[in-house]
């Protein structure tokens, strides 16, 4: 019996002027291709509303969720972020772990600059996408590093915090008694 292979479904997200619009990728448009049209076109929500086929929410958080899933592209043009959500090796969600699946956090004035500058410094399209990846993932440690020291500074910063927060939990659990 032959099994048929389905290729991995891949979504992207918009949201401008609080609206939010959900694209099911209807080509081969991939992550660098969505981040090209978001830093060279005026209207990027025009241009990427024509590369896949629109869906409702709902739809986006089912197929999200299911085993066919593989990448979500969100972009919060509102806010200048982007997210990355990846899943590896069909994984439904209730089998996902860190190891299968990721979830990145960009600033998407960042990536602009990034994708212009790989396009004017590389023409071979593999060599821009193997670029951009390599790029993508330095942000991703840089992200982290920042967030991390962030924390660090919120946690010596906050022992009198703790203990007021250890008071009220007390004071939380004698109400409960």
């Amino acid at each position: 019996m032959n099994e048929i292979k389905t290729q991995p479904i891949t979504l992207f997200s918009i949201e401008q002027n609080g609206e939010i619009g959900y694209y099911q990728n209807s080509g081969n448009l991939n992550q660098l291709d969505i981040f090209k049209i978001y830093a060279s076109s005026k209207n990027p929500w025009a241009v990427l509303s024509n590369k896949g086929k629109e869906i409702s929410c709902e739809r986006a958080a089912e197929i999200e969720q299911g085993d066919k899933f593989a990448v979500s592209v969100d972009l919060n043009i509102d806010e200048h972020k982007a997210s990355i959500y990846t899943v590896h090796g069909n994984a439904a969600e209730e089998y996902r772990t860190n190891e299968n699946s990721s979830l990145k956090h960009y600033d998407l004035d960042i990536i602009k600059n990034m994708v212009k500058d790989i396009e004017h410094t590389v023409a071979d399209y593999a060599e821009q996408r193997q670029l951009f990846h390599e790029r993508l993932e330095q942000c991703n440690v840089n992200n982290a590093a920042a967030e991390g020291s962030q924390l660090e500074g919120l946690l010596s910063n906050s022992e009198s915090e703790i203990v007021i927060i250890d008071e009220e939990m007390q004071d939380c659990e004698e109400m409960e008694i």
